[in-house]
C-alpha cells in the first residue's frame, strides 16, 4: 500500500484529527469526508480505498447494499456520478472488480436501465463483487407493484446480456 494519493491524506487528516468523542459523529464525519474527497474530485492512490478501509475501521462506516453485502458500495456509485476515474480505480481494486458496463457507462447501485418490455434497476454486487445483482418490472409498471424478476450476472454472464437485447441506459 505504497501508493496512496491526496484523497487518502485528508480523509486521514479527519480520522487524525477529530475530537467528537461519539462513535456515531465519528462515523458520520469520516462518511462525509470521503464523499467531499469524491465529489470534488481529489485525485485518488489506486490503493486509498484498501487503505481507508484497513487503518481508519472502515467496516464501521463503510456501510453495505440492501442485500447485506456489497461493502461501501454508495462510494463507488457516487465516484461513478462524479466522474471520479481515480476513486473508482482504487474502489475496483481493493474490491478485485471488473466493471459491469452498459452503453459505455460503469453500473453501480440504483443505476436504471430498460428495453422495450421490462425497466431494470441494479440492487448491487454480490459480497465478492463477481456478480451483479437486478431487479426488473414489466415497463409500463410505474410504481413497480407488479410482478418483479430477479437477476444476477458475473461479468462474462452479463458481457453475452448485454448484447442479446436493445438495452438502453436512463441516464
Amino acid at each position: 500500500m505504497d501508493n496512496l494519493g491526496t484523497a487518502y491524506k485528508i480523509v486521514r487528516s479527519f480520522w487524525d484529527n477529530e475530537r467528537t468523542n461519539s462513535f456515531l459523529k465519528i462515523n458520520t464525519l469520516m462518511v462525509n469526508s470521503l464523499n467531499l474527497v469524491i465529489e470534488a474530485n481529489i485525485k485518488f492512490g489506486i490503493d486509498d480505498f484498501e487503505a481507508i478501509y484497513k487503518k481508519m475501521s472502515g467496516a464501521y462506516w463503510f456501510g453495505i447494499n440492501a442485500n447485506g453485502k456489497g461493502m461501501g458500495e454508495h462510494f463507488y456509485k457516487r465516484a461513478i456520478d462524479y466522474k471520479n476515474m481515480s476513486a473508482i480505480k482504487s474502489f475496483e481494486k481493493w474490491n478485485n472488480i471488473k466493471p459491469f458496463i452498459l452503453n459505455g457507462d460503469r453500473m453501480s447501485i440504483w443505476f436504471k436501465f430498460y428495453d422495450a418490455k421490462y425497466q431494470y434497476q441494479i440492487t448491487g454486487f454480490s459480497e465478492d463483487y463477481t456478480k451483479i445483482y437486478i431487479v426488473a418490472y414489466n415497463i409500463n409498471d410505474r410504481d413497480k407493484k407488479g410482478k418483479r424478476k430477479l437477476f444476477n450476472y458475473t461479468n462474462k454472464e452479463w458481457l453475452k446480456y448485454r448484447k442479446i437485447g436493445s438495452l438502453r441506459n436512463n441516464r
